[in-house]
């Protein structure tokens, strides 16, 4: 299975759900603004899942456009890239679940400068990964693309000699 990391990362969300549920609070804060302050909440049922139900939900819909993004003859690369592209951002709600818990238990975090390490270093792990993507696929279709239009003009060429 390629995606088992993604699926691991997203188990592991409601895992934490489940064994900090106890400890958090009747109301869980769920969105911070620029300054740290929590500026939205949940009632603890649907605030300690929403994460561990968005992660899966989000990576099932990822691996559902996998065969139009890696279905090019080509595409080699792209097929065996795509799995940890998905696991990163699996992992990466994973970070963010976290954090929500992490601050539903008491724990004081300076979110919004967690939040932006987390999104960096899923940025620098999606740029290294497309790195790896290469553009032969782009430059063989340019070349087919010319032989098209070389056999066309040469059938075109053929056609006025015979009239």
């Amino acid at each position: 299975m390629r995606y088992w990391l993604a699926l691991l990362f997203s188990a592991a969300s409601f895992a934490l759900a489940g064994v900090y549920y106890g400890r958090l609070p009747e109301r869980m804060p769920v969105h911070w603004n620029l300054h740290g302050v929590v500026d939205a909440w949940l009632p603890k049922p649907t605030g300690a899942f929403a994460l561990p139900f968005e992660t899966p939900f989000l990576t099932g819909i990822l691996i559902g456009v996998a065969p139009k993004a890696t279905n090019a003859a080509e595409s080699g690369s792209m097929r065996r890239v795509y799995p940890t592209i998905v696991a990163a951002i699996a992992a990466f709600m994973l970070y963010l679940m976290i954090m929500v818990v992490r601050v539903g238990i008491g724990i004081e975090l300076a979110v919004p400068s967690y939040a932006a390490i987390g999104l960096g270093v899923l940025f620098i792990v999606l740029g290294n990964y497309m790195g790896k993507v290469s553009s032969v696929r782009t430059l063989n279709e340019q070349i087919h693309l010319v032989r098209e239009i070389h056999v066309i003009a040469r059938g075109s060429d053929r056609r006025k000699q015979d009239v």
